[in-house]
């Protein structure tokens, strides 16, 4: 039987780090991100493609890059999302009421930070009377990933000149970054972490645009 899964998306990383605290203390499994790339609803808008849910809870920021965290989750109601609305949530300081209108006809919940415990342990119990640990989660990863707030890299156009990214998630096989340039899958790119001047070639795993005319990037290091 597998753990519970929660996945969570911030861009604070002082309320990522009190979330992530509360649910590995509960013993789930964690998925950390900046931004919610791990959904294929996010900036592609595309249907989801089941059959299964990628997590057992979902607490999103309300500002995130691409559109805010109240109108992804009616997209992905839209798009066929797998997982109850019942058991997502956007976590922000203050919510228009338009906002909170929205999740309460959803039937998703706001939790407003700075946290309540009491509040989230509430709601955490209830979602966990919907959670079937016998059905199996869509995302399989093969080792951990974290958010990144401050990171840099860098890497060698054709040229060569740099284009400088921030990165929103990495793992220890690779990074996920966001940059203005046109890349394509297969292609391998000359990475630099700025902070240390490492360099090492990557390969470019997949591409995706969002409305803002940006692309998230995925790069294996491991190859």
């Amino acid at each position: 039987m597998r753990r519970r899964r929660a996945i969570i998306c911030n861009d604070d990383p002082r309320a990522m780090n009190a979330l992530m605290q509360f649910f590995q203390t509960r013993g789930y499994e964690t998925l950390i991100f900046r931004e919610p790339t791990i959904c294929p609803v996010y900036a592609d808008l595309e249907d989801c493609p089941g059959p299964h849910s990628c997590g057992d809870i979902v607490i999103l920021s309300y500002n995130t890059p691409v559109i805010n965290g109240v109108d992804l989750l009616t997209a992905q109601q839209k798009r066929r999302c797998r997982l109850s609305a019942r058991n997502k949530a956007v976590v922000a300081a203050s919510l228009p009421a338009e906002g909170r209108a929205a999740l309460a006809e959803l039937g998703a919940a706001f939790l407003q930070y700075p946290l309540n415990y009491d509040e989230l342990e509430k709601w955490v119990a209830d979602c966990e009377t919907r959670i079937n640990l016998d059905r199996p989660v869509a995302v399989k990863r093969r080792e951990g990933r974290e958010a990144s707030y401050y990171e840099r890299l860098s890497f060698y156009l054709a040229d060569d000149s740099i284009e400088r990214v921030s990165v929103v998630n990495k793992s220890s096989c690779g990074v996920c970054f966001r940059t203005s340039q046109r890349l394509t899958a297969n292609q391998t790119i000359t990475l630099r972490e700025d902070s240390r001047g490492i360099t090492e070639d990557g390969v470019v795993r997949w591409v995706k645009t969002d409305e803002k005319g940006t692309f998230l990037v995925g790069l294996s290091l491991c190859v």
